[in-house]
């Protein structure tokens, strides 16, 4: 099965689009600082780093497991890839951050109202609120998506399937744009629609490999339509205009399963070695995901407490203080892929045997 070095180049991007939405809203609410005008809070582009992560795994995951529809046999295997991928790890994080908070003098569990049972929830990506990563709500329903795609084992055919994920899409818009379904949107979030078209997507991709199309046009525009969305959504705010944020899935959503879908049937047809230095990015995306909020948190406090720079006089020192807590954020993930992440995974891939 291919590994599309384009896709998962984009999976690093979009963990930096979270990031620099997070890195900007924390040094505003901490320390009372702007960073790029909020260019990156009001134009909505944490949003748009979230709805690229989903339709990419809702392709991905369609993608590498296209061929074995209705084999019940293959379902241990694949719930054993998911559960590797995501709880160890997040485990790992999760109890580094406990210990943050302990070494800060803080009590984790005090400090957000956290009982055993909701502990268990945290454990378990169950809806939590708050949580020590608030990140994590993503992959809640991440997880909700891997639970739905189990139903691809028993399928007796793809038509049943493609079915099944066009009624699945109907129902998400149906519960978050009619307002008397609203009250469902917990367990229905229109986040769960950027992995239909993701997933869609790549059923449109296995029809279309050999056919002769224009690759490149189709990213091109889909590139311009976001990017100019992007401004769109700025000029609102800048306005004090705000439209409906479920609007996202048609606004970045269908854009950016089109960039999926023909970065991929480019990459079946062309070359990519240029993407090749990148890879490591997407090989730390997880890592970076999980690490980077609870990183800049504490930078903040350490900044605030001790004053190591003085924010709303010296710019150079705001930037200076945003690029080191950057490169530390990603040394940190960097040294957790690879020095943790990906051995663990290794180890439990061994032992976790059907």
């Amino acid at each position: 099965m291919t590994r599309f070095k384009l896709l998962h180049f984009y999976r690093g991007v979009a963990a930096v689009l979270v990031i620099l939405v997070h890195l900007t809203q924390i040094f505003k609410d901490r320390l009372s600082v702007t960073l790029f005008n909020n260019i990156f809070i009001v134009s909505n582009i944490g949003n748009l780093g979230v709805d690229f992560f989903f339709v990419l795994s809702g392709f991905i995951i369609t993608y590498s497991h296209y061929h074995q529809i209705g084999k019940k046999r293959l379902l241990f295997r694949y719930l054993k890839k998911r559960f590797i991928r995501i709880f160890p790890i997040y485990w790992i994080v999760i109890i580094g951050t406990i210990i943050l908070y302990l070494v800060s003098g803080k009590n984790m569990f005090q400090l957000l109202k956290i009982t055993l049972s909701r502990f268990i929830n945290i454990l378990l990506l169950l809806p939590s609120s708050p949580h020590p990563l608030p990140q994590a709500w993503s992959l809640s329903y991440e997880l909700l998506f891997y639970s739905f795609f189990c139903i691809y084992f028993f399928t007796p055919s793809r038509t049943y399937f493609l079915a099944l994920i066009g009624l699945i899409g109907s129902c998400i818009l149906a519960v978050n744009f009619v307002s008397c379904l609203n009250f469902l949107i917990p367990y229905f979030g229109i986040v769960i629609f950027d992995f239909c078209i993701g997933s869609i997507g790549a059923f449109v991709f296995q029809t279309c490999t050999k056919k002769s199309i224009n690759t490149k046009l189709p990213i091109y525009v889909s590139f311009i339509i976001i990017i100019i969305s992007w401004c769109f959504y700025t000029f609102l705010f800048n306005n004090g205009i705000t439209i409906n944020n479920n609007l996202r899935v048609f606004i970045f959503g269908i854009p950016l399963g089109v960039i999926v879908l023909f970065s991929s049937l480019f990459e079946a047809r062309h070359s990519v070695k240029w993407v090749q230095k990148y890879m490591w990015l997407g090989d730390i995306s997880y890592s970076l995901f999980l690490v980077h909020f609870i990183l800049i948190v504490s930078y903040a406090n350490i900044i605030k407490r001790i004053h190591i720079i003085y924010i709303n006089q010296n710019q150079y020192s705001i930037y200076l203080s945003v690029a080191l807590i950057l490169f530390l954020t990603f040394a940190v993930a960097w040294l957790l892929h690879f020095a943790v992440e990906k051995p663990v995974a290794k180890y439990l891939t061994k032992i976790i045997q059907p």
